[in-house]
């Protein structure tokens, strides 16, 4: 699994303006819904809770926006356990990015049925406070499990034929 790295990015540029400008209108979320392959969300930074996130965590990783409203810790809960410490950390370079960057880093997810996937999430700066500092995060999380399976299972396959051309001599 990568380590999370920064750069400078316009890609999310278009929809940070829609949500930090509030410019959506009310079928925003069925459309956002329905675009991306990705699960989006937004973070309050002060409060520590999610303010938004779309289906797709539902059609993902089972779980509904009002059962993930209730955590007390936002989307920690979700993080596989193993991964946690690190994400922790990862998290907080995002408070320190600049209004143009992103940041990106890789970890697991628990799903509803006690199954983990792999991720991986973009993030930028959406909002600032009065002080000028992260009041908002947008997250942008990509579910790369078969490209992580399919990447571990060739590098297999490479090291039994290398065994086996030794073994051949």
């Amino acid at each position: 699994m990568s380590m999370g790295n920064m750069e400078s990015n316009d890609d999310l540029f278009h929809l940070k303006k829609l949500f930090g400008d509030g410019i959506v209108g009310d079928n925003f979320q069925e459309k956002i819904n329905d675009f991306f392959p990705a699960i989006i969300y937004v973070y309050d930074t002060s409060e520590k809770k999610l303010r938004f996130i779309n289906k797709k965590v539902t059609d993902v990783l089972g779980f509904t926006f009002e059962e993930i409203s209730d955590w007390s810790d936002g989307i920690q809960q979700l993080v596989f356990k193993d991964d946690q410490e690190r994400v922790q950390e990862e998290l907080t370079k995002f408070y320190g990015l600049e209004d143009d960057k992103s940041h990106l880093y890789e970890c697991r997810l628990n799903d509803k049925q006690g199954d983990w996937r792999y991720f991986r999430t973009r993030g930028t700066v959406l909002r600032r406070n009065e002080k000028g500092e992260a009041g908002s995060l947008l997250f942008i999380a990509e579910d790369i499990t078969d490209h992580f399976k399919s990447t571990q299972e060739i590098a297999q396959l490479k090291q039994v034929q290398l065994e086996t051309e030794q073994l051949l001599g």
